[in-house]
């Protein structure tokens, strides 16, 4: 389960990275990305979950995507239900 926390963690920090500079990619490629398979089971449902994690601050990355005025990225978030 460490190994699964540490990937949580790095693709929560690249998908909150991706939301404040408009990097639609980033955002995409870390939604989208396949875990190895021994973190397969746990992995994908909580994969879609990070876009809803509310950071240190009280925001979520739909948040600074909306601050930043990043529409593209918003409109991914809204279109993943976040």
């Amino acid at each position: 389960m460490n190994e699964l926390k540490k990937f949580l963690e790095l693709s929560l920090r690249r998908l909150l990275k991706g939301a404040k500079e408009g990097n639609l990619e980033e955002v995409s490629a870390v939604l989208d990305q396949q875990p190895t398979v021994t973190m397969k089971c746990y992995c994908l449902e909580e994969l879609g979950k990070l876009m809803n994690v509310i950071g240190s601050d009280g925001w979520n990355a739909l948040h600074y995507a909306c601050f930043y005025g990043n529409e593209e990225v918003v409109a991914e978030f809204l279109g993943r239900d976040a």
